[in-house]
């Protein structure tokens, strides 16, 4: 074989490559890596005084070459010509994968590099060689995919009987008869507790994250080291971690395999192998519930996933998305029954607190106009109404849960400090141990130990004071406070209107009993069609009233404008005013009439103003009485009787009598008779069908 090995190669390098498949491989398998660096000595007795070692790959496995730098510059060293030969133990240490195998071989015949294993010398320009070496490397790739087939076949088949487990999460340890079982560490379940309890108050992970940051509570972590079980280390939680524990089946009692996939793709001519891909639920290969104790219920972690989904906001996603702070209630909920997408919600008015809920999907489709585009505030005030109506039965449920949960948060952190309390005076007594066992005469080691179990007595104390200033959040409510709380459920809508209840509270409540709203806009009638879907499968007809294009959304009533037309005929603005507010009449926006606000509504609808100058048909009652010179009582009684004819336009309202009214004989006579103080007589001769007894 040597006589393939000629001047010209010896005068070029010799490249020993080394390689194995694992870190473990490296550490253990000695014997292996001896045998591989030993060609080197061979490589020298064949001739050559250039021989250099590509070690770059320990550890690496051959299937893909993109991730081993030893074999990428072998090839790059081949392609230069400056090879004469390169040497393995077996030639499945260069490659796993005919593609990487044969371009290798492609080169090294082109540039006649010759290559050497274990078992002879080859050329790979020689017909004969070149079959060997494609052999050894089809045999090589096949070797590979079979090794690979019966582990997956031996992992699976364990799986299937939930057995195959290589590392459990933070919380559940594994059992001496192979089963799963919480973790013994009372601190380490309440810290997993507290967990699912806050999201399953927040529906939101950021809010739960940020509950744990603002009491400053730690949760455990897990630092895998080589040698031996896991240690728990206790540190401040970020949103990774919060995210990876809700998502997790273990801790619904639920033993998952294959809940993640590797992806291939090529990418710049590469094979590029990406792992960590989630599968959704219904392609995990093994799914066991009930497998093992769980932290919450497998119907709650389905919950948890769903809440997480719909806090997502992604474009073209049709999620909920988060409770945001807008004042736009139904963000998120309303979907367009035109095209099916869901509404979105932009702010204006006056300091952008007027919510506005539109659709553009028309314009995403066929690039015109928004399929839907209304004003939210009627829509918001017609929904909360008739969230109000649906959960008033259990008004008095929700105030008694309250009770129960107003001191719960300080009494979970009240427990998670005792808890921390614990294992750090444990710590401490433990430093106590190990330098009260040390002999005095040491110095260097008591002054140490000195330290540590000062340090322990600092972090004991710090617990102590954090815990002093939690139980003193805890104040237990009086009877009366009880029952107060306990009154509020027979008013839901003052509390729901309430500047102390916030806009993400609404929402919270609206999201929980609310599945979603297909909405619609009926442009003859000019109305926004709901169609409230309730969680439960219970839909509910809603139409609420829709501005007019140009229509200002706190129009006032018709009824009061067309009154402040009559009364203007007969009244200031001033005057106008307590007769409005006695009839209970209110502006568009709610609030009581003015006399700038009828000047104003006067103003917009065209009603001239009052002019007491301009002549007039009709006479005010005090006028009458002037004209008749009696008393204005004594024209009440006058009009009570019929003998005057007198129009009021509403309770409050002046009279109008018309100037031939004060003409008549009757009316005349009448009122000389009051004037002469005998108003008998004109009370008998009014009644033509009445007797008199005298």
């Amino acid at each position: 074989m040597t006589e393939k090995i000629t001047t010209n190669h010896k005068a070029r390098i010799a490249y020993i490559y080394v390689r194995q498949s694992s870190p473990h491989q490296v550490q253990h398998n000695l014997e292996s890596q001896r045998l591989q660096y030993g060609l080197a000595e061979q490589a020298r007795q064949w001739g050559f005084t250039d021989v250099r070692i590509i070690d770059e790959d320990l550890g690496v496995s051959a299937a893909d070459a993109d991730k081993r730098d030893g074999f990428q510059k072998l090839v790059m060293e081949v392609s230069l010509g400056h090879v004469g030969m390169i040497l393995a133990r077996e030639v499945s240490r260069l490659a796993r994968n005919n593609a990487d195998w044969y371009r290798l071989l492609d080169l090294c015949g082109i540039l006649d590099t010759l290559i050497a294993d274990h078992d002879g010398i080859y050329h790979p320009s020689h017909p004969n060689d070149r079959m060997i070496l494609g052999l050894k490397g089809t045999m090589s790739e096949v070797e590979l995919t079979v090794l690979k087939s019966r582990m997956l076949e031996g992992a699976r088949n364990k799986a299937k009987r939930g057995e195959l487990v290589y590392r459990l999460p933070v919380g559940l340890v594994g059992a001496e008869n192979g089963r799963i079982e919480k973790d013994p560490d009372q601190r380490v379940q309440a810290a997993l507790e507290q967990v699912f309890s806050k999201f399953r108050q927040t529906q939101s992970i950021r809010q739960t994250l940020l509950w744990f940051m603002q009491e400053n509570i730690s949760f455990p972590r897990a630092e895998y080291t080589r040698q031996g079980p896991p240690q728990i280390v206790w540190k401040l939680p970020n949103y990774s971690l919060f995210n990876g524990i809700l998502r997790n089946p273990y801790y619904a009692g639920a033993y998952v395999f294959g809940r993640r996939t590797t992806r291939t793709q090529v990418r710049d001519l590469h094979v590029r192998k990406t792992k960590g891909h989630e599968l959704p639920m219904s392609e995990w290969k093994v799914l066991i519930k009930d497998h093992h104790p769980g932290y919450i219920s497998w119907q709650e972690y389905e919950n948890n996933l769903r809440a997480i989904a719909d806090n997502l906001r992604k474009y073209g996603q049709s999620s909920r998305g988060p409770v945001l702070a807008g004042p736009g209630l139904l963000g998120g909920l309303l979907r367009c029954r035109r095209c099916g997408r869901k509404l979105s919600v932009a702010y204006g008015g006056n300091g952008g607190t007027v919510p506005q809920y539109y659709c553009t999907g028309a314009r995403t489709q066929h690039g015109g106009g928004y399929c839907l585009l209304f004003g939210g505030l009627r829509v918001d005030q017609a929904v909360s109404q008739e969230i109000l109506r649906v959960v008033q039965p259990a008004a008095i449920q929700a105030a008694c849960r309250a009770l129960e949960d107003l001191n719960h948060d300080a009494e979970e952190r009240i427990r998670q400090l005792a808890l921390e309390l614990q294992q750090a005076e444990y710590e401490a007594e433990r430093a106590f141990r190990q330098y009260n066992r040390a002999e005095p005469e040491n110095r260097l080691v008591v002054v140490n130990l000195e330290a540590i179990w000062n340090r322990k007595l600092e972090d004991v104390a710090a617990v102590q004071r954090r815990t002093a200033e939690a139980q003193m959040e805890i104040r237990p409510l009086r009877a009366e406070q009880k029952q107060s709380l306990l009154g509020l459920a027979d008013d839901l809508p003052r509390i729901w209107t309430a500047g102390s209840t916030s806009v993400e509270m609404r929402k919270r409540i609206i999201r929980s009993v609310l599945e979603e709203a297909v909405v619609d806009i009926d442009e003859k009638r000019v109305k926004v069609i709901l169609e409230l879907h309730w969680k439960g499968g219970v839909h509910t007809h809603l139409e609420v009233r829709k501005n007019r294009t140009g229509q200002h959304r706190y129009c006032t009533d018709q009824q009061v404008v067309e009154l402040v037309r009559q009364l203007a005929s007969q009244l200031s603005d001033t005057a106008i005013v307590p007769i409005l507010n006695k009839l209970g009449y209110r502006t568009g926006r709610g609030n009581a009439w003015t006399a700038d606000r009828v000047r104003s509504l006067r103003s917009s609808h065209g009603i001239a103003v009052f002019d007491p100058n301009v002549p007039r048909t009709w006479v005010t009652l005090q006028q009458a009485a002037r004209q008749l010179g009696i008393c204005d009582q004594s024209v009440r009684s006058l009009i009570r009787e019929g003998l005057i004819v007198a129009r009021q336009i509403v309770v409050g309202a002046p009279w109008c009598i018309q100037s031939e009214e004060l003409n008549k004989e009757t009316v005349q006579q009448a009122a000389t008779a009051i004037a002469q103080k005998r108003p008998d007589r004109w009370r008998v001769s009014s009644r033509k069908n009445q007797l008199s007894i005298f």
